[in-house]
């Protein structure tokens, strides 16, 4: 299929990802609805629960959110509805800010045709990555932490439930130097899928500037590639987007986290507000 046409790749993407029943992850409970499908995940941040997919209208919309709400905060669990610019009904964004969701900042799904060329590894120098497994983890929290100064963006249980279950569907690179932990990065591979997907990207501030981050995106779809994958996707920040837009990435979507904590609406109600 041609990236000349992104709507039918755009169609797929939802299909394969969104909806799809061969999409599952180790330690999660994924429950798909005609309208609605929700990951109910291994702890109770938002991180690990989400709304993976909805198409509502404007009449079951408000319905839809304020059942969603109820579930999470039912189970005492935060979580995220992932919104998609092609969602429907087009104001749902602004129904999800008046049902109280804290709105994030949005992030661009790049994606790279496998087909075509792939990027370049850049000269390392005297750096090197390495692929870890679940027991070099702590590599990669240590960058985490460094990089965002808490748990965000970190693997946290989901990654390692992965690895341990599925081995094979989860690369983890970690780039070193000097034995120390410098930059990380993850790949998943989607069984039954067309698509791999990238996430982490993170790199200490002392070693910015020095290809790492693209070096991680190229080995990683160079992985892709060998098993069969025919497109990578990024959901890339502001800074990361024009790397990979220079490395052959194309704009499919937008996505935007909006995030809902299980005790916020018995607060506003303590205090007389809506």
């Amino acid at each position: 299929m041609a990236l000349n046409d992104l709507e039918p790749v755009l169609a797929l993407y939802d299909a394969e990802l969104r909806l799809s029943d061969t999409v599952d992850l180790p330690g999660f409970r994924i429950e798909r609805e005609p309208t609605i499908t929700r990951l109910i995940g291994v702890t109770a941040d938002a991180d690990d629960n989400c709304i993976l997919y909805s198409a509502l209208d404007g009449e079951t919309v408000d319905a839809a959110i304020e059942r969603e709400i109820a579930l999470y905060r039912t189970l005492g669990h935060a979580f995220e509805w992932k919104h998609y610019q092609h969602d429907g009904p087009s104001d749902l964004a602004c129904r999800l800010r008046a049902h109280r969701f804290e709105e994030r900042e949005p992030e661009t799904v790049m994606l790279l045709d496998l087909s075509g060329p792939l990027p370049a590894v850049p000269s390392l120098g005297r750096m090197e990555i390495r692929q870890v497994g679940p027991d070099e983890l702590c590599d990669v929290d240590v960058v985490n932490l460094a990089v965002w100064g808490g748990r965000e963006c970190a693997p946290g249980p989901a990654l390692r439930l992965e690895l341990a279950a599925d081995p094979d569907g989860v690369l983890v690179l970690v780039a070193y130097d000097g034995g120390l932990p410098v930059a990380v990065g993850w790949a998943r591979f989607h069984a039954g899928s067309s698509f791999a997907s990238l996430w982490g990207g993170s790199t200490l501030g002392s070693h910015r500037g020095r290809g790492l981050y693209r070096a991680l995106v190229a080995l990683r779809a160079e992985a892709a590639r060998r098993r069969g994958y025919r497109y990578v996707t990024v959901d890339a920040g502001a800074e990361s987007r024009p790397v990979l837009e220079r490395n052959g990435f194309r704009h499919l979507t937008v996505t935007t986290p909006f995030i809902r904590h299980p005790g916020r609406a018995a607060r506003r109600s303590a205090q007389g507000a809506d």
